[in-house]
């Protein structure tokens, strides 16, 4: 365990009452200071890490300390991986606009890096985060372009692709295209049949049941709906078992 781990498991256990970086940091400045500049970021960007469990707003806090020393230090990863936190903390605390604004940040230096699983999940995000706003056909040209990405990640990317799949078909959704919205949610559904993947598979029936429904095809709805519930309840007959 390095001198970093022993001052955030010592941070967890002593739950100082002003637990804000600036408080932390003053507690331990002499420890702190006398870490390596590229310990220093790497310490702000675990301790955000480990804040977000309490605020959101702490985590923030902290990344920003650490993205100063990233760039200091002229640390490219350092920088997308605190850009792209940053961005997750902003849209969970409903700051959209700030949000979009550090996630491009991140695409941004993951088409430099030529990283396609980032760049792959940075579109991932903002789609997630116009659909948020509403913005649903916005939404589906960042998650085509992620999915365009992940398919060419073959094995690497199979997570990204379904998570696509999903997000592409809720935007046709909420765009009331519910056939292309069963496009996808149908491609969703053949994954997670490949995979065994049983939760996935009831929660697509279920997708594909309230598609049907707003086709104005009850029985259709009615035989998805009840694919979902069989395979709920045989899981719950197995984990009771």
């Amino acid at each position: 365990m390095n001198e970093i781990e022993q001052m955030i498991i010592k941070l967890e256990n002593d739950k100082e009452p002003d637990y804000t970086t600036m408080a932390i940091l003053k507690n331990y400045s002499t420890l702190f200071n006398n870490l390596p500049s590229d310990e220093k970021s790497k310490f702000l960007l675990d301790l955000g890490t480990d804040l977000q469990r309490e605020s959101w707003s702490l985590a923030l806090d902290s990344w920003n300390y650490a993205l100063k020393y990233f760039i200091k230090n002229n640390d490219t990863d350092g920088k997308s991986i605190c850009y792209k936190n940053l961005g997750i903390a902003y849209y969970k605390l409903g700051d959209f606009q700030k949000a979009i604004e550090y996630y491009e940040k991140a695409l941004k230096i993951s088409q430099v890096l030529q990283d396609l699983y980032e760049e792959s999940a940075c579109y991932t995000l903002l789609g997630i985060v116009y659909n948020k706003l509403g913005d649903f056909r916005k939404a589906v040209e960042y998650h085509k372009n992620s999915l365009k990405i992940a398919r060419a990640l073959n094995d690497e990317g199979r997570e990204l692709e379904f998570d696509c799949y999903g997000n592409i078909g809720n935007a046709y959704y909420n765009l009331s295209d519910f056939r292309k919205a069963i496009e996808y949610y149908e491609k969703l559904l053949e994954i997670a049949q490949k995979t065994g993947d049983k939760d996935r598979e009831s929660t697509c029936y279920n997708l594909l049941g309230k598609c049907y429904t707003m086709l104005g095809n009850p029985q259709k709805a009615i035989e998805y709906h009840k694919k979902s519930l069989a395979i709920r309840e045989d899981f719950k007959e197995f984990v009771e078992i």
